[in-house]
């Protein structure tokens, strides 16, 4: 099928989170994310984006999740979806200024408070 997906095609519920950024007991910035907005949309199995590396220099595969939702002048890089207990980072968003729809570029993250 070519076009955008139909209405009923959105059928995952998802929280859309922003971060709202204190300090924690040692003076450390940390991000407790706050839901604003529950939307609809269609998420896609995870594609294999490449390799970098973690936290210990480690190499990592890094997947990127596709999820199609209606536009929205809120949606920005930086915040995040909630699917269920899975949690997405926002990285970048395709808009091709006709289709009703944007096709949001995602990372899965841990489902904690942290950035």
């Amino acid at each position: 099928m070519s076009g955008p997906a139909l209405p009923q095609r959105l059928r995952h519920r998802l929280a859309l989170e922003v971060p709202d950024h204190t300090l924690d007991a040692l003076g450390g910035r940390v991000a407790v994310w706050r839901e604003v907005a529950v939307l609809w949309g269609d998420v896609q199995p995870p594609t294999l984006r490449g390799v970098e590396p973690d936290d210990t220099g480690q190499p990592r595969p890094v997947a990127e999740v596709r999820i199609r939702v209606r536009r929205r002048a809120e949606l920005s890089a930086g915040q995040r979806l909630r699917w269920g207990a899975r949690c997405y980072l926002l990285r970048a968003i395709r808009d091709d200024g006709i289709s009703p729809l944007v096709e949001l570029m995602t990372e899965e993250v841990s489902n904690d408070n942290s950035e």
